[in-house]
């Protein structure tokens, strides 16, 4: 299995050495997207080993800078490839990628996505939330064994299963939905991909 990292990144200067180190232990190639950067996030990529580039004229949010990145800088001609999206203020842990194929060869899975865990800043409310909506996926997850969301946290997708999404709607994300990552899991779904997150 050969496994692609994209990490989309808007002014992430300050996370992004950190995580693309992480990923770079455990995936084959690391894609940094700077989209609309005004800080050195691209530099900094390049200095802990990612190929990174600037998207150019994207206004489709997250979604548009990912479609960049798929469009024009994945090898698609590279077999059983899995691609790994996931925020540049995401650390994974050490052994997400080994545990994430292991999952894949039991089932024979599409798409993997991550149960996941931060800190909030409490005096912002919307940290605060985000916090919340964290533990209460890691519950529903825990509860029900189902994935509503692969998340833009952390994911890993079938490469091959990522094209069928695109013939079929033309583009890899939908980029007129804020929720990119809820419109690809359904738009993965309606491609009759088998996906889990794993506890």
């Amino acid at each position: 299995m050969y496994v692609t990292a994209i990490v989309p990144a808007h002014n992430e200067a300050g996370n992004i050495k950190r995580a693309v180190r992480a990923l770079k232990k455990q995936v084959d190639k690391v894609i940094v997207v700077c989209d609309r950067c005004d800080d050195d996030t691209y530099q900094r990529a390049q200095q802990a080993g990612a190929r990174a580039f600037e998207t150019v004229q994207n206004e489709g949010r997250k979604a548009g800078a990912l479609n960049q990145a798929l469009e024009n800088y994945v090898d698609w001609q590279q077999p059983d490839q899995y691609l790994f999206i996931c925020d540049a203020d995401t650390v994974i842990t050490e052994d997400w990628i080994e545990h994430a194929k292991r999952v894949i060869a039991q089932g024979d899975y599409d798409a993997v996505g991550s149960v996941f865990y931060g800190t909030a800043n409490r005096n912002k409310l919307i940290e605060f939330c985000q916090q919340l909506e964290w533990y209460r996926y890691a519950n529903q997850v825990r509860r029900s064994k189902k994935v509503f969301v692969l998340t833009g946290t952390a994911s890993l997708i079938r490469a091959e299963t990522l094209q069928k999404v695109r013939q079929q709607i033309g583009t890899f994300y939908r980029e007129d939905s804020i929720t990119e990552d809820f419109a690809l899991t359904l738009d993965l779904k309606a491609a009759g991909a088998k996906m889990i997150s794993p506890l």
